[in-house]
């Protein structure tokens, strides 16, 4: 595929073989289009679909209230060394 960036190309696929065809085009002349970038748009879109919180609904909805029991109450693990920091 690394063959075709800035070109015009086909690709299909060889179904016997299980494995796709890349092959270059001659159009000369013809300018490549351009596409905008999207990134920002999209993350807008689905800005409001973020689980940014360990006590989101849909959270709480598949894993129940055992959620918001674990978010209030951290678990310190056992096998800490005393030099160790503390870790929750």
């Amino acid at each position: 595929m690394n063959r075709l960036v800035g070109k015009w190309g086909r690709v299909t696929s060889d179904h016997a073989n299980q494995t796709y065809v890349f092959e270059q085009l001659k159009l000369e002349g013809r300018p490549l289009p351009s596409f905008p970038d999207v990134s920002e748009e999209v993350d807008r879109l689905l800005a409001d679909f973020v689980i940014d919180r360990p006590d989101h609904p849909i959270l709480r909805q598949l894993l129940g209230d055992s959620v918001s029991d674990a978010v209030q109450q951290p678990q310190v693990i056992d096998n800490a060394s005393e030099e160790d920091e503390d870790v929750y």
